[in-house]
């Protein structure tokens, strides 16, 4: 026996003897921060139809709500729009939980089933959204316990993959997930979905916090700073740290008008502005300024802001 067939690459197949479907769901499952995404992203890169997700979470909410709030008619509309297309993915942490439901409604679903070291999911869950580590590690047990318990009562073809093996034999777990999935792709499309394997990735790691920012600098002059700023996921109007040369200056409540922002669907109705009146000659070249909401951790878009020179009016 070759050593070759003693590593643990960390991924099994269980009621797949049969070949895949040319018409088929696969369905990435797994504890919210335990590592879909990535598998998901994986999918993607290899060309799996992903309807409505899109990069770094890969996660469709519209799906999802169908799933959990709409009628079944409802669901089954949302449903027939996916199978315009022989082969499509859904990713949903959630559906752990009724994943009897999504296996009788799916179109010869195949599910990819991801595991991840529980303390790492409680850890990441306790940095992005702010949360106790001991009771997450509780509920990623409860949630791996129905995951396991549906594996080994369902006759859908199944692959389990392990979150921390991936990141060490990425080629060879994805040639797996390719296969297992009915795909056969070329040298370029398999690079491309082994390199997206990236747990600690700095878009996800910014799109999956609670308490995601967004915003910018828009515009400075010789005395006045100004721009937007918003919290993602809450109405509140953000607190903006403003520093001169990395030395805070002020903080500044961020709810004046920016009605420009109402078109693009922006927070707070427009109202998330702010500006900043410095004393003349503060900004002379070179002064670098950063915004960002107080406690984050990001600054704003455009920040750091460098002063240019001014122009020469005679140019």
């Amino acid at each position: 026996m070759s050593l070759e067939n003693l590593i643990n690459y960390g991924v099994k197949s269980i009621n797949d003897s049969e070949p895949c479907p040319t018409q088929n769901t696969l369905v990435v499952i797994g504890v919210a921060r335990g590592g879909t995404s990535m598998m998901a992203g994986a999918l993607y890169h290899l060309g799996v139809h992903m309807h409505k997700a899109k990069d770094p979470v890969y996660e469709d909410i519209h799906l999802a709500a169908a799933f959990e709030e709409k009628t079944e008619l409802e669901l089954k509309k949302a449903i027939d729009i996916c199978n315009s297309f022989d082969q499509w993915a859904w990713k949903r942490p959630k559906a752990i939980t009724y994943l009897e439901l999504a296996e009788k409604h799916l179109r010869n679903p195949r599910f990819i089933f991801v595991f991840r070291d529980i303390f790492a999911i409680a850890n990441r869950s306790g940095i992005s959204m702010g949360s106790d580590v001991l009771p997450l590690m509780s509920d990623a047990l409860d949630q791996y316990a129905k995951a396991v318990s549906f594996i080994q009562n369902t006759s859908s073809p199944c692959l389990m993959c392990s979150s921390e093996k991936v990141t060490r034999y990425p080629q060879q777990i994805i040639q797996r997930i390719a296969a297992f999935s009915g795909l056969n792709p070329d040298t370029e499309t398999l690079n491309a979905a082994i390199k997206s394997i990236n747990p600690e990735s700095g878009k996800y790691l910014k799109a999956s916090r609670l308490n995601r920012t967004h915003g910018q600098i828009g515009l400075v002059t010789s005395n006045t700073i100004k721009g937007w700023a918003a919290w993602w996921s809450k109405d509140d109007p953000a607190e903006v740290e403003i520093y001169i040369n990395d030395k805070l200056h002020t903080v500044v409540c961020a709810n004046e008008s920016r009605p420009h922002l109402i078109k693009n669907n922006r927070a707070r109705k427009g109202f998330c502005g702010f500006s900043v009146t410095l004393p003349d000659n503060m900004l002379t070249e070179g002064t670098t300024i950063r915004a960002k909401i107080k406690t984050d951790i990001t600054d704003l878009e455009h920040s750091p802001w460098v002063v240019q020179p001014a122009k020469d009016n005679n140019d």
